[in-house]
């Protein structure tokens, strides 16, 4: 392994390549399927490379804190909470429901390269009226 080599991103989708990476220890195990990010850090990763997080990204370091403090019941309320988010940031194919999400609020322009697409009208009316509820 190289030396410069600190962590990987996971995204094997497999609870046993996510454990033996951990076991190993060799690196920080970083959750790279963003519904995967609570039982990784339960298990003993280091956190995730989390693209639903450019929303409301306190809520996540709020969800790492508490696994990483002990604190399981706090952890797992605020990741019920995110799971409608993570699943609508990929309900379409990323970066679309992020961009649109962020695009509703008025952070960034809905605009991607091709080949890429924007999110669809309909998943776009979803993640605006979710940023309206996440703002209560």
């Amino acid at each position: 392994m190289h030396p410069r080599i600190q962590a990987i991103k996971d995204c094997a989708g497999s609870l046993d390549t996510t454990l033996a990476l951990i076991r190993d220890g060799r690196l920080q195990v970083l959750a790279g399927n963003d519904l995967e990010l609570f039982s990784t850090v339960c298990a003993g990763g280091s956190g995730a490379i989390a693209a639903s997080a450019h929303w409301r990204p306190e809520r996540f370091v709020a969800l790492y804190r508490a696994l990483t403090q002990d604190k399981l019941d706090e952890g797992r309320r605020i990741f019920h909470a995110l799971v409608p988010q993570i699943q609508l940031a990929f309900a379409e194919p990323n970066p679309a429901p992020v961009k649109a999400l962020l695009a509703a609020r008025g952070w960034v322009r809905n605009e991607l390269r091709l080949p890429m697409t924007r999110a669809s009208e309909a998943l776009t009316e979803r993640l605006a009226a979710l940023g309206e509820t996440l703002l209560r």
